[in-house]
């Protein structure tokens, strides 16, 4: 199936599929949209992009981070290299099966208790008003409504906290 469709668009068409054929799913960081998320991150264009929007953000030690849209978690494993235990990193995605491989990649980078992943639509985060200090969103206010997705964001984020988007 084509890995870009949304959860909602996919997860049906398996179960039907399912019904009158086997159904194998493959992942991991060699397959698909992962490996395209994967060779992306990779770039050293995407690596210096993301390096001056972190150096940009200024995380300090102990400061709370969220990636809104995290796909693969190809981000969040440079960014916990880079950053260690020094700072929380919560990373959301709506797509179950993007969450479970970035949670699988993220252990064999040895970084999984670095980063708590967890469902989360850009549009309605569910968490608190200002709980992190930090928010980065990469190539997703284009797949939703940015303004609402936007708005969400600025309400999550403590006073003085940092937002960055590309």
């Amino acid at each position: 199936l084509p890995f870009f469709l949304a959860p909602s668009q996919w997860a049906p068409a398996i179960e039907l599929l399912a019904r009158q054929f086997t159904v194998i799913t493959l992942g991991g960081a060699h397959l698909g949209g992962v490996a395209t998320l994967e060779d992306r991150a990779r770039a050293p264009t995407y690596q210096a992009m993301f390096k001056t929007l972190i150096d940009l953000m200024a995380p300090k030690p102990g400061e709370a981070i969220l990636d809104v849209g995290c796909g693969a978690g190809s981000l969040d494993r440079l960014l916990a290299a880079r950053l260690g235990k020094a700072n929380a990193i919560t990373a959301i995605d709506t797509n179950p099966f993007l969450l479970r491989e970035a949670q699988a990649l993220a252990t064999a980078d040895s970084v999984d208790d670095l980063i708590r992943f967890a469902y989360g639509n850009a549009e309605a985060l569910p968490f608190a008003d200002a709980s992190f200090d930090c928010i980065f969103s990469v190539t997703v206010l284009e797949e939703c409504d940015a303004d609402r997705a936007l708005a969400e964001m600025l309400r999550v984020a403590r006073p003085g906290g940092r937002v960055g988007v590309i």
